[in-house]
């Protein structure tokens, strides 16, 4: 039987008054002639979602991380930019100051610099991402072990350590693609001069502390975000577009306050893999000149940028999931 996506207003719902405008994700069957049947109930996001299989997991990882790759890359930069300045430059480590400087001197369009390498990585990255998760939420779920809550921090800390090393020489031409360092900033070119000054190892630099900052932070973000929901549906029978991302947007900035240090570590090892040959090292030397707050330096941007990527690509996950999923009626 079809079923069609359905967008239903407050006039067709019983107003929540937090949320004057609610927007729910539902499905109803339709009839040969392709009306919908008045008389079937609505199935719920949290039970549609529940039949999306792994192949569907990937498709709508790809498309959510497409979506918020483009908007967001602007963050991206200048969080680069602010953790591995130059020498010559006299500017405030504020993300107002870099993006007026990068504006004035390199025009708008610089802030999508690195776009393509971070499409190349974020993008199936992410879609793999979801297919893991889903594969892991199907083998978590058979285990009897494992605590409930625990379960969430596995399922996005093993999905996200697997397509972290998958992807990392990506990674490392995304950050040298938005510094300031290359001027020339052709993947072509980058993967030449990273190969002539540190090898073919070059592409792994920073694997540690990136493997220690983002699986942690997806295994976080995931236990958070669940976590949240399940606690809306308290109060609401089937959490609207707004809850999903209000509770997205508040794990994101949880997860990465918690993990911020180490993505300053990840960035001088990657811009400077022979200089920087530890994470130990690394860690020391930034303390050292700059003292601990040093370590936070490009966390506004960061969580923007993050935040907002994840409860966009959550959000629009769950939502492309109980679209698409053929509820048994």
């Amino acid at each position: 039987m079809v079923t069609r996506f359905s967008v239903l207003f407050d006039q067709f719902v019983a107003p929540v008054k937090s949320y004057p405008l609610t927007i729910r994700f539902h499905f109803k069957p339709l009839d040969k002639d392709g009306n919908i049947q008045s008389d079937v109930p609505y199935v719920s996001n949290r039970e549609a979602a529940k039949q999306l299989d792994g192949k569907e997991s990937l498709i709508f990882g790809l498309l959510s991380g497409a979506c918020s790759t483009i908007l967001f890359q602007p963050f991206d930069l200048l969080k680069t930019r602010l953790q591995s300045p130059p020498a010559d430059l006299h500017i405030n480590r504020s993300l107002y100051a870099m993006g007026v400087h990068v504006v004035r001197n390199e025009g708008v369009l610089s802030l999508w610099k690195g776009t393509l390498p971070s499409l190349l990585r974020v993008v199936p990255g992410i879609g793999l991402y979801f297919y893991f998760v889903q594969l892991l939420s199907t083998t978590a779920r058979m285990s009897t072990a494992m605590p409930f809550g625990f379960r969430y921090v596995y399922i996005g800390f093993m999905a996200r350590a697997l397509t972290g090393m998958l992807f990392l020489p990506l990674t490392v031409l995304k950050t040298h693609a938005e510094s300031a360092y290359l001027h020339n900033w052709s993947l072509r070119n980058i993967v030449r001069v990273l190969i002539t000054k540190g090898r073919f190892n070059a592409l792994y630099a920073g694997m540690l502390p990136t493997l220690i900052r983002d699986a942690p932070y997806a295994g976080l973000y995931l236990f958070l975000y669940r976590t949240q929901l399940s606690s809306a549906q308290l109060w609401f029978e089937d959490p609207s577009f707004w809850v999903h991302f209000g509770c997205g947007l508040s794990s994101g900035f949880a997860a990465c306050l918690i993990t911020q240090p180490f993505d300053m570590v990840r960035t001088q090892m990657q811009l400077f893999p022979n200089v920087h040959t530890s994470m130990r090292t690394t860690f020391k030397a930034t303390v050292r000149q700059g003292g601990w707050p040093l370590l936070l330096t490009g966390f506004l941007p960061r969580v923007i940028k993050k935040s907002l990527t994840s409860a966009c690509s959550w959000t629009i996950f769950d939502l492309l999931s109980a679209h698409a999923s053929r509820p048994a009626l």
